[in-house]
């Protein structure tokens, strides 16, 4: 999120020379912005995006016949025995993704592999 400050500075607070106030313009607005809130957290690492080469990792998984948590499981003991580990690559959504992403990939994988889910009633149930 961005914090947006907004000034507005009114034309008899001006300075008669102003360029601005000789074009004839009634105000001046400033704008500038920076973040209200860390970058380098575990929250603001979850939300870097996953790339193509992640979601190519996670579609092997499935191939191998991984459920989602099981290959959520798999693939941070892949990343805790990296020889280049950093606790903060677990939360770093770039390279350890969010559960949401990981049951996305897996209901695509499904779809591609396995086609739609198929639902039978039982109309002999009584």
């Amino acid at each position: 999120m961005h914090l947006i400050l907004l000034q507005v500075i009114e034309s008899s607070r001006r300075n008669k020379n102003d360029e601005y106030m000789v074009a004839g313009l009634p105000c001046c607005v400033v704008l500038s912005w920076s973040h209200n809130h860390d970058l380098v957290t575990a929250e603001a690492l979850a939300y870097r995006s996953a790339g193509t080469d992640l979601k190519t990792t996670f579609m092997a998984y499935f191939n191998e016949g991984m459920t989602p948590p099981a290959a959520m499981k798999y693939h941070n003991d892949c990343l805790e025995m990296a020889a280049d580990f950093e606790e903060q690559n677990l939360a770093d959504g770039s390279k350890n993704p969010v559960p949401r992403t990981v049951y996305l990939w897996h209901n695509q994988w499904r779809m591609d592999n396995l086609g739609k889910y198929k639902i039978q009633h039982f109309s002999n149930c009584k």
